[in-house]
């Protein structure tokens, strides 16, 4: 299923360029991760890995202590995840984002944040985690790329990536409870504007400032709001927007 289209019309001002690039990083599942090589030093190594974003713009991946990229990072925290948007047409004229940053394994403080994100969007994962030492690494940006097709190349500096954490961040659950519980229909309606298909199940995962992430039918769609919700109330407002605009499209 094809991911909410961000409007690369909008204004080149440093905090909507950031709104762009996150929207492009929320709406991508997998990403090529580049590591400093220590089985050939000096030379990068690039997997491809599932990946989430937290609230503060920090990515987070889960790793194995086996694997590659895990002994490359534990050796040099310089890393690299490039993520591209999905479409048909000219590859070069697509979105695209680089995070370039400093990777480590995620602070126990915020192990149940990152867990409970990543196992709500990739549920499979859930039963790696007790098996061939995995754990959780994030990325905390130095610098972030974002190419939005020909011509629309910008940088963005981490002092517009990162967010502070909205207010209702403790009660995100109770947000995505509520909307699965009380607006399924909403959300069907608002899944059928965004992709073009009205989905027979859909489900609230996870919710950011910028959006919030569904499964319909078994496929994950990040869906955009038209800006960003630090209060439970602007989520609210957000959400019945984009059922008001659905709906209406819809008749």
């Amino acid at each position: 299923m094809p991911s909410a289209r961000y409007d690369a019309r909008m204004a080149d001002d440093p905090t909507t360029q950031a709104r762009l690039a996150r929207s492009l990083l929320r709406s991508s599942e997998y990403g090529v991760l580049a590591t400093m090589s220590t089985e050939l030093p000096g030379y990068p190594f690039g997997s491809v890995t599932p990946f989430v974003t937290m609230h503060g713009g920090q990515v987070a991946i889960q790793v194995s202590g086996i694997a590659q990229h895990t002994r490359n990072m534990l050796a040099d925290r310089k890393v690299c995840l490039t993520a591209a948007e999905q479409g048909d047409g000219e590859q070069q004229a697509l979105g695209r984002v680089s995070v370039v940053g400093d990777a480590e394994a995620v602070p126990p403080p915020h192990l149940d944040d990152v867990q409970r994100r990543y196992f709500r969007l990739f549920p499979a994962a859930q039963g790696y985690a007790s098996a061939h030492d995995f754990s959780f690494f994030w990325i905390t940006p130095k610098r972030v790329r974002f190419i939005g097709g020909f011509g629309r190349i910008f940088w963005v500096e981490p002092a517009h990536w990162s967010q502070p954490a909205p207010q209702w961040r403790d009660d995100e659950a109770g947000i995505v409870a509520h909307m699965n519980d009380d607006h399924g229909d909403a959300l069907r309606a608002i899944v059928a504007r965004r992709s073009g298909v009205t989905p027979a199940a859909v489900e609230m995962l996870a919710c950011d400032v910028d959006g919030f992430h569904v499964r319909a039918d078994g496929d994950v769609l990040w869906v955009a709001f038209d800006g960003s919700c630090a209060t439970a109330d602007e989520v609210r407002e957000a959400m019945v927007r984009l059922a008001v605009d659905a709906r209406r499209n819809d008749g």
